[in-house]
């Protein structure tokens, strides 16, 4: 687990996981909402990406399928902007409301 602070206060984390041989998952993150669009995530990206590459070619990140709800497309356009890109939709993984995107970037 990778953590973020400012200050005395913890305002974001990262934690990796390993979906199979070749490939890491970002399993969760999180960024206090007064905390974004400060650069706090995409340093505890970039922080485990560079962790990841020594054992991992691929890294792959579940999230709610564009178009479902606004927070979600954020977090979408976010990770589209750390590279990586769509690789399958999944309708009833997690619930029909809930369709999980899977997203995947060689490293």
């Amino acid at each position: 687990m990778w953590l973020a602070s400012v200050g005395e206060e913890s305002v974001g984390f990262v934690t990796l996981s390993q979906s199979s041989e070749e490939c890491a998952e970002l399993h969760c993150m999180g960024v206090k909402m007064k905390y974004h669009h400060q650069g706090i995530g995409t340093l505890l990206y970039k922080d485990l990406e560079q962790y990841a590459k020594k054992s991992f070619e691929y890294i792959q990140v579940k999230t709610v399928e564009e178009g479902r709800y606004k927070e979600y497309d954020q977090t979408v356009a976010f990770y589209k902007r750390m590279g990586f890109v769509k690789l399958e939709v999944f309708p009833a993984l997690w619930d029909k409301n809930n369709p999980c995107l899977i997203m995947i970037k060689r490293i």
